[in-house]
């Protein structure tokens, strides 16, 4: 069992099972309920409910190659080091992408990514809890996450996109209402369109009124009309429906 190292915005919610909301646009500890198993040290559990212990390639192909990825911040010449790992599932490549403290996005496509991996404890545990979500054993998902290019305007959106239930559809008109933003239900969509972390902040959940899918990015390239996009957000929801 890897150990992970105690992230700040996580803490262990013992019998009470109450969770610290997050700060900074952090996802807070918890939501809903996860599948008991025991926790490795420094992450969160709450009323003895921890993240799953799945080995990581036990159902799906996962890639872990030594490679150096970096990016240059805006507005600064520091070099900020990435890391990521790719998993091949059902419904095709993920690549949870880190910071090295935090879960920053995850990119979602049909084809395999170019650059080779550069995984670390935040993309593997993101991986794994993927994984056990994927095979209908984890309902929510305990990351240190930071949603990459977010204004507090578009972290306030996610957050309200969190709380949405799994297992649970809405309109965009009533996750602005739950954003705080009755009557927007355009800036709804653009909150789902420019979702940098599908899944994990789960779009997937809102749809149109009267059931329709609407769009769905999915941390694709696609456009969110594209029949594969469509298609992946049907197929979570459907995932929800019978695990629920």
């Amino acid at each position: 069992m890897r150990r992970r190292a105690a992230d700040p915005d996580h803490r262990d919610g013992g019998s009470s099972g109450r969770c610290r909301q997050g700060k900074d646009g952090v996802l807070p500890a918890c939501h809903r309920q996860l599948s008991p198993f025991s926790s490795p040290a420094g992450w969160s559990t709450v009323s003895g409910i921890a993240v799953l212990q799945t080995p990581v390639c036990r159902f799906f192909t996962c890639h872990f190659l030594s490679a150096s990825s970096t990016r240059i911040n805006q507005g600064t010449t520091r070099m900020t080091t990435l890391f990521h790992v790719t998993i091949d599932t059902p419904l095709g490549y993920m690549r949870p992408v880190s910071d090295g403290t935090r879960l920053i996005r995850l990119d979602w496509d049909q084809s395999r990514f170019s650059a080779p991996d550069n995984p670390d404890d935040v993309s593997r545990e993101t991986s794994d809890q993927l994984i056990a979500y994927l095979g209908g054993t984890l309902k929510d998902f305990r990351l240190p996450v930071r949603a990459e290019g977010k204004s507090a305007a578009g972290h306030a959106w996610l957050e309200a996109m969190a709380r949405i239930p799994y297992g649970a559809v809405v309109t965009y008109a009533e996750f602005a209402a739950a954003a705080g933003k009755p009557g927007a239900p355009r800036a709804a969509g653009t909150a789902c369109s420019t979702n940098p972390i599908p899944i994990i902040y789960p779009c997937h959940r809102v749809v149109r009124a009267g059931g329709a899918l609407g769009n769905y990015g999915g941390g694709s390239n696609l456009d969110p009309k594209h029949p594969d996009n469509l298609g992946r957000k049907q197929a979570l929801i459907d995932l929800e429906r019978r695990f629920a």
